[in-house]
């Protein structure tokens, strides 16, 4: 999702930058901030579900998942 949402933004950029003939400018390239923004929100997320999780190793842990199991 991530990649093919940046290669239609980068395209979509590129396009309108070649049209008003402005391709050559660094400025001009305002794909690269939603690419930063992007990857910034991506990283943000994985930082919350990864610190979130309960540790495996947890006794209270295991024993909800062996309830889970059971209650089945």
């Amino acid at each position: 999702m991530f990649a093919g949402g940046m290669i239609v933004i980068f395209a979509v950029n590129l396009l309108t930058n070649l049209s008003a003939g402005i391709a050559g400018e660094w400025s001009a390239w305002w794909a690269l901030w939603a690419f930063l923004g992007w990857r910034i929100g991506i990283a943000v997320h994985g930082l919350v579900v990864r610190l979130n999780r309960p540790l495996p190793s947890s006794p209270t842990w295991e024993q909800q998942q062996i309830d889970k199991v059971l209650a089945r």
